[in-house]
């Protein structure tokens, strides 16, 4: 598209020369640094000028905004990319933040169960070592006769 506009451009340039060659006289002015076109010409430059600087102002226009299009639907493309892995990140914090509440839950239960059998094991040992004292000078089997009236 720009080089459309280029050629098109040239082709007004090559036209603006031939004016100012036929308003000169004979040719022989316009290879002249002096040469000053006459106010119709000088106008004729003008909108010329002006007809290619808005042409080039409207490229650059609708360029700018074909870029800054592309660009922003990149970024929302971006952000919407960005919230959903963000949604499943949180969805899957909450899992862990379940499953860990659960396991400390179970952790203090197992602890208290741990906890209570330890001390009926320790009863139960202190039970079975009762029945293996031993006292000195006492006999261990003692019949009545062994009894004082």
């Amino acid at each position: 598209m720009s080089q459309h506009k280029t050629k098109r451009s040239s082709a007004k340039a090559e036209k603006l020369k031939a004016a100012q060659a036929s308003t000169t006289n004979g040719g022989d002015e316009s290879e002249d640094s002096n040469f000053m076109p006459d106010l119709e010409t000088r106008a004729k430059l003008d909108q010329i000028t002006k007809m290619d600087l808005i042409e080039a102002l409207d490229a650059l226009s609708n360029k700018l905004i074909s870029t800054w299009r592309h660009t922003v639907d990149s970024l929302r493309n971006d952000i919407q990319e960005l919230g959903k892995r963000t949604s499943h990140m949180e969805a899957k914090c909450d899992e862990f933040a379940t499953a860990d509440n659960n396991l400390a839950t179970n952790v203090e239960q197992m602890a208290a169960k741990l906890e209570y059998m330890e001390s009926k094991m320790g009863d139960f040992e202190d039970r079975a070592r009762s029945n293996n004292i031993r006292m000195r000078g006492v006999a261990e089997i003692v019949t009545t006769a062994d009894l004082p009236a």
